[in-house]
């Protein structure tokens, strides 16, 4: 079996994990449609995605804190439930700006649960078992991809709106559910009852200490790197607003055309899965990072080149989009994993998460701005994004094979005491 030498935790969540994916894929790949579809404008939708950004900033920032007193397995629950049930069933009858705005502000909460999650599951594997299972948990929400091209047959039949809408609702029943059962399967890891145990000053003290140490990676030579990494990465996500709705308008693509391209990101997922990745296992994590930035800046070029009804430069793109950003983020998280010491973690973690999400604050405004006046600038930004990433990463390269093992004594040296 793929997972079962895993510890409990992982091996439990990737199991389960198809219960948030289909229905969060779907709804993720299909968001600015159905927004676009329930009347709202272009700038209205970078709006939302802007003022969730700004709220999931100020949750980032509290996040290593909350993570490390109710530690991890009870903040995951709790947020779970917060960012992903509760806004489900609001956009499943969402139908004005303020309901949208509602539950993309219920969203942000999201970050919270993004370091409580991946600590839940990783923290008790070895750091050869961590890129598989962020790889695995990745692989899981790709393949629901392979689910998507039965909703565009769907929407092509009852219509966008009535479709998602019915996605979104079963969405929350099916996701309410899957945290209800991870949080009975799971246990708390050995650092987070350490970090629960350690002593702790004001809830913002924890706050202070991890931009403090982020202030500090950011002036190391081996963690410098790592955080303009996160930052440019995170934020070529963030931008990447508008690829549905500029196959739909501008290349006139059919819903079935669009809907086939999560399944064909899926499979090259599950064969970089199965390929590249079990003979990476001794390889340097940069160097794999490297090969994933360059495949995402290829493919984000080769899209700028899509001709309307073009499918070949069309599926070149989407397998090089999705190899890329499937390989760069499966080694990506657990280099970070990897590097910070385990009573760090969850500040410090945090604290780099919180630099990419201010610094992600205006993406959905500019990529609005850039899509009206050019498409292909929005895309071409995007491209430069993973452009400059590779550049980032390139120190790394010199100080591996041991880059976690140097990292982690790095952070260590540098972890300020408590005020």
């Amino acid at each position: 079996m793929l997972i079962a030498d895993l510890p409990p935790n992982a091996r439990h969540s990737i199991l389960w994990e198809p219960l948030w994916a289909v229905p969060g894929t779907i709804s993720i790949y299909y968001a600015t449609l159905y927004q676009k579809t329930a009347g709202l404008s272009t700038l209205e939708i970078g709006l939302i995605a802007s003022l969730g950004l700004y709220l999931a900033c100020c949750a980032q920032l509290l996040a290593g804190t909350i993570t490390d007193r109710l530690g991890r397995k009870q903040t995951t629950l709790i947020f779970d439930l917060l960012s992903w049930s509760v806004p489900m069933f609001i956009w499943a009858f969402a139908d004005s700006f303020w309901l949208f705005l509602l539950a993309a502000l219920c969203s942000s909460l999201s970050r919270v649960v993004n370091l409580s999650f991946f600590l839940l599951v990783t923290e008790d594997a070895t750091e050869r078992q961590r890129p598989r299972i962020f790889a695995a948990i990745k692989l899981v929400v790709m393949a629901a991809g392979l689910l998507t091209p039965l909703a565009g047959i769907a929407m092509a039949r009852y219509g966008t709106l009535p479709t998602l809408r019915w996605v979104y609702l079963l969405g929350g029943v099916s996701m309410t559910a899957l945290f209800l059962i991870r949080n009975h399967l799971t246990t708390e890891t050995a650092a987070g009852h350490q970090s629960a145990a350690a002593p702790r000053g004001p809830l913002l003290g924890g706050v202070a200490r991890g931009l403090r140490m982020l202030g500090l990676a950011c002036r190391s030579r081996q963690l410098w790197p790592v955080v303009a990494l996160c930052l440019l990465t995170n934020l070529a996500v963030q931008i990447n607003l508008f690829q549905v709705v500029h196959l739909a308008d501008n290349l006139h693509y059919g819903t079935t055309a669009i809907a086939a391209l999560p399944a064909v990101a899926a499979v090259t997922a599950f064969a970089c899965y199965l390929g590249p990745m079990p003979r990476w296992q001794h390889r340097p994590l940069a160097r794999s990072i490297l090969t994933g930035l360059l495949l995402s800046t290829a493919g984000w070029l080769a899209f700028l080149t899509v001709p309307r009804g073009g499918l070949t430069v069309l599926l070149l793109s989407t397998v090089l989009t999705a190899a890329g950003p499937f390989l760069l983020e499966s080694y990506r998280d657990a280099l970070v994993v990897s590097a910070i010491p385990a009573l760090d973690r969850a500040e410090l973690s945090s604290a780099i998460q919180t630099a990419t999400a201010l610094v992600a604050i205006p993406s959905g405004y500019l990529a609005a701005v850039l899509y009206d006046h050019e498409p292909q600038l929005l895309f071409g930004a995007v491209a430069g994004c993973y452009g400059l990433s590779a550049l980032a990463v390139l120190p790394l390269l010199k100080d591996q094979p041991a880059i976690a093992t140097d990292q982690a004594a790095s952070a260590a040296s540098m972890t300020p005491s408590a005020p």
